[in-house]
């Protein structure tokens, strides 16, 4: 409840504009046949829940490397999406064309 006080609105700002960049995400695999045709809320609220668990039980300075931890659950979150899991490289090959073609698109904000 006290996240939910008015010093954190910058955060929740934030993460608001995050879920909306996945929505949109998940929308157009949606949209394209690369996702499962699965309700565009549901699919949000499994993947941006999965992700943002990991604040829960990822501690810095554990066994698991941070990279090796993020990639994995990124890597889970988007075989759960697809329409053929059998195409998981394939999607982050292009994924990461696309990215390589146009940078300055996926650099934080």
């Amino acid at each position: 409840p006290e996240a939910r006080d008015t010093d954190f609105i910058d955060f929740w700002e934030r993460r608001d504009q995050l879920k909306d960049l996945y929505r949109s995400s998940i929308q157009a695999g949606i949209d394209s046949g690369t996702f499962s045709p699965i309700d565009p809320e549901l699919a949000l609220s499994a993947t941006f829940g999965l992700v943002e668990s990991l604040a829960w039980w990822f501690k810095p300075g554990s066994s698991l490397d941070p990279e090796r931890t993020a990639h994995h659950v990124a890597r889970a979150a988007l075989a759960s999406l697809l329409a053929d899991p059998a195409a998981l490289d394939a999607v982050i090959a292009a994924a990461n064309a696309t990215q390589a073609d146009h940078p300055a698109r996926y650099q934080h904000a």
